[in-house]
């Protein structure tokens, strides 16, 4: 899952091998899963992996690859597995190694020394240490501590339930990666495993598979392969030919499938509940097994209930012997041992047992059922524990969807005492998902009366059916409302948002939503004058009088706001209607305390927006039209982004002591860059023109933007209005180009410039203290080089037009950095791009492509940049990522070249070398080669590494040149090409001892590991000294 700036998870691929999570950098590892989705099963199976690593591996079909690249463990020397449910009152992983591992294996007299020699280890091997169970570990602090564990050579995978890395104090800089568990990969294969092992020999598998997913389907249960635990109970309960009981998906009666079939093994006497009486929850009904055991059940319930809202968190989970006979007698504790309901460890003396239920659902599902029996149980003890810290409802989610099933009275309440906290602070999407499990729970339990509280509401394409229900009973209550169907049309395509107050003729009765009745809506019938399908579902705003955010977003729906449809949210606070929807002269008159305000495909008449005195965020995008906008209204206005459809009226824009960000693609004339006080970024185009009055330096800006302009026309117009917003007289700086000491990114869009304006820019750039950005979009950097003129092909100007078109498209992003350091991260071949590096005054250069072109440079003026090379006099250390082999000048002052190769052959190689040979100066190099020839767009040739080791005895027949590495590298079989894992040594001619290929930043050699080719079998690692002797002299 990939974890956006703003905290929120995106799933992403899915993996299938060991190789996809443990190959890379990642270091700290999660793995989070929903109840019963496989977390410990497969922590497990790691462990039993790495145990049979060495193994002999037997034939896979397809359907047993799944995490079958066993040998990819073979990487960790040591495995340390903790269960942290286990590690009461510790804190730190060097406590449980001791107390779960060493004290077990072996005699007390051998602890300290133990200990000594696993440390001793974890210094020189890589070792992997399995965390399982974040969620169960009954401790104040966010995360065990590594203190004490060398970390050079230590992975840690973490499994968890989502609530728990939901944690403010989990930051997501110490998340690595993070890994959603799904569940059954193939559901046929894992049902025929547990069915060999249920089923006689004699028995047909492969039929009973069939059996039994035809089953699965009648009873619509399809969707518990994502929980292997329950789909293993089912299977179990269909083998034992009990199935017949099961009339849905309730999770309440799949686990009281399981209670009973738990109760049999310690009471088989049988007897059934009066059909004639109410039994205790209506999932007991049909059972046979828990009526003569009641008595035990429910005061086994009233245990797990009272150590889950425990005051003590250490032993909410795992308990002392102590503790349970507190709340069970001799008997009920025997029947809960006996039955299974609970498990029981010795420590290492006779008196540390602990015990604990079997699974931490079950003693869920038990407290569930006690609140049932006890609901005053909520305001005594639950409002208590709820009150805690902001995420204790989190702790007992999965205890309120049972509750859901079993006493929706009961559920209802405690919804509503979860909806007053403050629970929509962080990851507010997991109470929403709360509520909509508890009522699909309460819906597939047939309860009725249903009235779940919730405040925030965020529709996708997966949720809209049953949260569009949800959304009917609290439309008073709703804070907030996101519609985003993403890229896949929803089933309910069409939507209409208006206000029952403002016109009744296409919504229903209010606060309610008409569903389609069908999913093909058949032939569009328009039946008003807005175009609104027959079918169309409808959400009425008209009784949204709490409603402070509206979001429309990224929908792939065919949705309509009617013009009147806000009129009733006097508390909206944020609005923003993005992308594909429907809206003409959008009224907001009311909307008296709107604060943010972002539309797009919209018609805005300018005065519906005179009454929004509050706002302070205003953005019109490229769909949203506007005539005549007057902005002087918006007394504490802070950011402005006017697109090219908004027309102003002149002199509107007033407000300049307020502004911090204004981005104005429209055209407008006057203005006036001296009055801002607290500017931080601005973005214009060339349709604005500026006053000449020059920004004030203490705005503290950090960002400019300039779209469209043209620094090489003759009227200066572009230059003119670059230095007003540096704080510059344009008079006063012909020949210099300034920049703002706080300016941080550069963003030139668009634009026309020439090599020495752009190089006059970066020499300034230079002079900064701190790291600076400037992205660069343009069709032409003019060339001043009379070379790079004479190079165009060909003769007659049409085609020389063509060619230096197609050149000179550049996008670039050129970082500056302390210590005069440059980067140029480059796509495109305009030679002008080249010019601006000519005799500045920089350091240390890197040279690389951007991400889109796979971080390697495409040079196509070899010349232009060999040129600029030799005249750096201040350069010391060159980097570079390389498409295939240039011959470049260098200058006498380089001390340090360092050099990755996409492809290179002996030749090339040889002749770079003898050129590095013929430096005078002493230099340091590193190579990073892929053998072969230079890679055309469809092919590529490999070339054994063999015929490169006479180079390396020639360069050691040199007396002023030390090989100090030639190491060649074999990509090995059937692993990620993205990997370093993915190369062995095969051995080195010469090596320096030093394990690492790092030729620069670890990141930059991890892209240039990521970009070789899946065709590239070899590679090669060189290190050189050029005149050694020399330096030493």
């Amino acid at each position: 899952m990939k974890i956006e700036k703003d905290g929120k998870r995106v799933k992403q691929e899915q993996i299938y091998k060991y190789r996809d999570c443990f190959c890379g950098e990642f270091k700290r590892i999660y793995l989070q899963g929903e109840p019963g989705s496989g977390k410990s099963f497969f922590a497990a199976k790691l462990v039993h992996d790495w145990c049979n690593v060495y193994a002999p591996i037997v034939q896979s079909t397809k359907k047993q690859i799944m995490f079958g690249d066993v040998d990819t463990l073979q990487k960790f020397r040591f495995l340390f597995f903790i269960s942290l449910r286990d590690s009461r009152e510790q804190t730190h992983v060097t406590q449980m190694i001791k107390t779960q591992l060493i004290y077990k294996i072996y005699a007390e007299d051998a602890w300290e020394s133990a200990y000594k020699l696993v440390l001793k280890i974890m210094k020189n091997i890589r070792f992997l240490v399995i965390q399982d169970g974040l969620d169960e570990w009954p401790c104040k602090e966010a995360l065990p501590s590594m203190d004490g564990i060398p970390r050079d050579q230590c992975i840690v995978l973490t499994t968890s339930r989502p609530w728990k890395l939901a944690d403010e104090r989990i930051r997501n800089s110490q998340i690595d990666i993070l890994f959603d568990l799904q569940g059954i990969s193939d559901p046929e294969e894992f049902n025929e495993k547990i069915l060999r092992c249920l089923l006689d020999e004699s028995t047909d598998i492969k039929t009973s598979v069939e059996l039994f997913e035809e089953f699965l389907s009648d009873l619509n249960l399809e969707s518990i392969s994502s929980s292997p635990m329950l789909n293993t109970l089912v299977l179990c309960t269909w083998v034992d030919d009990r199935a017949e009981r099961l009339t849905g998906s309730s999770l309440c009666e799949l686990y009281t499938t399981l209670l009973e079939n738990l109760c049999k093994k310690a009471n088989s006497q049988i007897s059934y509940f009066n059909p004639n009486h109410t039994s205790p929850v209506n999932s007991f009904s049909r059972t046979m097994y828990v009526k003569p055991n009641m008595e035990h059940i429910d005061a086994i319930a009233k245990a797990a209930f009272s150590f889950l809202f425990s005051n003590e968190k250490e032993s909410s989970l795992v308990f002392s012997d102590v503790h349970l006979m507190a709340h069970l007698s001799p008997t009920a504790k025997q029947f809960a041992l006996d039955s299974g309901l609970l498990s029981q460890k010795k420590g290492k003396k006779c008196t540390d047992q602990t015990l604990s239920f079997v699974h931490k659902t079950i003693q869920e599902f038990l407290a569930a059922f006690y609140i049932h029996r006890n609901a005053d149980v909520i305001d005594d003890v639950i409002s208590g524990y709820l009150l805690r810290n902001d995420t204790s409802y989190r702790d007992i989610s999965q205890i309120f969807i049972f509750l859901c099933g079993f006493n929706i009275s009961a559920a209802n309440k405690l919804s509503a005492m979860m909806n007053e906290l403050n629970v929509y602070i962080n990851y507010h999407d997991y109470f929403q998902n709360c509520i909509l499990s508890g009522y699909r729970e309460a819906e597939a339990n047939k309860n009725t009366q249903i009235h779940l509280h919730l405040s925030y509401f965020s529709f996708n394409r997966d949720n809209v059916e049953d949260l569009i229900q949800i959304w009917k009973l609290n439309t008073s209550r709703a804070r907030s409302l996101r519609l985003g169907f993403g890229y896949i049309r929803p089933k309910y395509t069409y939507l209409i948002i208006c206000s029952q107050d403002a016109s009744s003729a296409d919504c229903h009765e209010p606060g309610q939503v008409a569903l389609p009745a069908r999913e093909d809506h058949g032939p569009s019938t328009l039946n008003d004058e807005y175009g609104v399908r027959s079918s169309t579902s409808c959400i009425d705003l008209s009784l949204c009088h709490n409603l402070e955010r509206l979001e429309l977003y990224d929908s792939n729906a065919d949705i309509t706001v009617q013009p009147n449809a806000l009129v009733s949210l006097k508390k909206l606070k944020d609005l923003t209607l993005r992308y594909t929807y429907k809206c003409e002269a959008l009224d907001l008159s009311l909307c008296h305390n709107l604060e943010r305000l972002e539309l797009d495909s919209t018609t805005v008449q300018p005065h519906s927006l005179v009454s929004l005195k509050k706002l302070k965020y205003l953005k019109f995008g490229y769909y949203c039209k506007c005539e005549a906008l007057d902005l002087s209204h918006f007394e504490h206005i802070q950011s402005i982004y006017l697109d090219k459809g908004v027309t102003l009226l002149p002199i509107s824009l007033n407000n300049y002591k307020t502004l911090q960000d204004v981005r104005l693609c429209t055209t407008y004339d006057g203005l006036d860059l001296s009055l801002f006080e607290n500017l931080k970024s601005i973005e214009i185009s060339n349709n604005v023109k500026a006053l000449p009055k020059p920004l004030l330096i203490h705005n503290k800006i950090t960002h400019i933007m300039l779209e469209g302009f043209d620094f090489i026309s003759l009227n200066n117009e572009a230059i003119y209005t670059w230095c007003l917003l540096n704080g510059a007289d344009p008079v006063q700086y012909a020949d210099y180009t300034p920049v703002l000491p706080s300016l941080k990114h550069i963003k030139l869009s668009d634009v026309t410039c020439s090599s020495t304006w752009l190089r006059s820019l970066l020499s300034t750039m230079l002079t900064l203290d701190h790291r600076m950005t400037c992205r660069l979009q343009t069709r032409n950097i003019t060339s001043f080089d009379p070379e790079v003129k004479t190079s165009l092909r060909g003769s007659d100007m049409p085609a020389c037009m063509e060619d230096a078109d197609r050149l000179t498209k550049t996008r670039a992003y050129i970082i500056t950095d302390s210590n005069n350091t440059c980067t140029f991260e480059v796509e495109g071949g305009c030679p002008g791009i080249w010019e601006t590096l000519h005799s500045l005054n920089v350091k240390h250069l890197r040279l690389e492509g951007p991400n889109s072109s796979h971080l390697i440079v495409k040079v196509d003026l070899v010349q232009s940049l060999s040129r600029s090379l030799a005249s750096l006099s201040q350069l010391k250390t060159l980097t570079m990522n390389l498409f295939f082999y240039i011959d470049l000048q260098l200058h006498p002052s380089l001390k340090h070249l360092n050099v990755c190769y996409n492809r290179l052959s002996p030749p090339e190689l040889r002749h770079l070398v003898n050129k590095l040979c013929a430096l005078t100066q002493s230099v340091e190099c590193k190579l990073e080669i892929c053998c072969g020839n230079k890679m055309t767009k469809s092919t590529a040739n490999n070339i054994q590494p063999e015929e490169y080791i006479p180079i390396q005895q020639e360069l050691e027949a040199l007396e002023h040149v030390e090989v100090k590495r030639f190491r060649i590298y074999d990509r090995k079989p059937n692993t990620y090409r993205g990997s370093v894992d993915a190369w062995s040594v095969r051995g080195s001619v010469v090596d320096d001892g030093d394990n690492s290929d790092y030729i620069d930043e670890v990141k930059h050699f991890t892209y240039y590991i990521d970009d070789i080719d899946d065709h590239v079998f070899n590679r090669i690692s060189m290190r050189l000294q050029i005149n050694c002797y020399k330096e030493q002299t």
